[in-house]
């Protein structure tokens, strides 16, 4: 938790110096588009929309890839249920097994006299 505090005060820090060196006023035009504002201010908008082209690129993997865990998980739960009837099911027979061969083993000859 500390680590990510500090982390977020560093950061703080180095955005805050860099906004304070660089207040200049630049002109942007972009098609019809006129804006005037300083350079951080403009490097922190694009910054902000290519993190978002980012975020809405990479979105229908991502949840491509959650809704197919999300199957998954639930493809497992109802393997481990069917495993586990599997077994108890096999534990009766066995135990039963074992209580009738206690004296003679079931693989062994019978030994003539």
């Amino acid at each position: 938790m500390r680590f990510f505090l500090i982390l977020a005060l560093l950061l703080a820090t180095l955005v805050t110096t860099f906004a304070v060196q660089n207040f200049r006023t630049i002109d942007v035009k972009f098609l019809t588009w006129e804006l005037s504002g300083s350079l951080a201010l403009v490097l922190l908008i694009t910054l902000s929309i290519g993190i978002l082209i980012g975020v809405l690129v990479s979105a229908p993997s991502s949840l491509r890839k959650r809704m197919e865990i999300r199957g998954l998980k639930k493809n497992l739960r109802r393997v481990d249920k069917d495993l586990i009837q599997a077994q108890n099911m096999a534990t009766p027979a066995a135990e039963g097994a074992d209580n009738q061969g206690d004296n003679a083993a079931p693989n062994e000859p019978a030994k003539a006299k």
